[in-house]
């Protein structure tokens, strides 16, 4: 995972949490307060399920985290929507893309 910012978004970046090699979590001061952005990149239906188990349990922690701001932006695949769905303060941006 990386994080690549402009000028402004370097400016407001307040902190960043690497939590493993396919979930990042970074807050940055915004005019609300505080706003997480969680980046996630999900294994293939083929990995081993510990690594599945293993990132789930990981993509979780970073939501609960950054639960605690009025904002949380994931960035994320279109197929981990249905486990974001179940937080209730995430905005999500989505790119299309297999999950296979």
């Amino acid at each position: 995972m990386a994080l690549v910012l402009d000028r402004r978004a370097a400016k407001a970046l307040k902190a960043w949490y690497l939590l493993s090699d396919r979930v990042l979590l970074s807050q940055f001061r915004y005019s609300l307060g505080l706003l997480y952005a969680v980046a996630a990149y999900a294994p293939t239906n083929e990995a081993p399920e510990a690594v599945k188990d293993t990132f789930y349990w990981t993509l979780e922690h970073a939501v609960v985290m950054a639960e605690t701001s009025p904002a949380v932006m994931c960035l994320v695949k279109l197929c981990l929507m249905r486990f974001l769905s179940s937080c209730h303060s995430v905005l999500s941006l989505e790119y299309a893309q297999s999950c296979e």
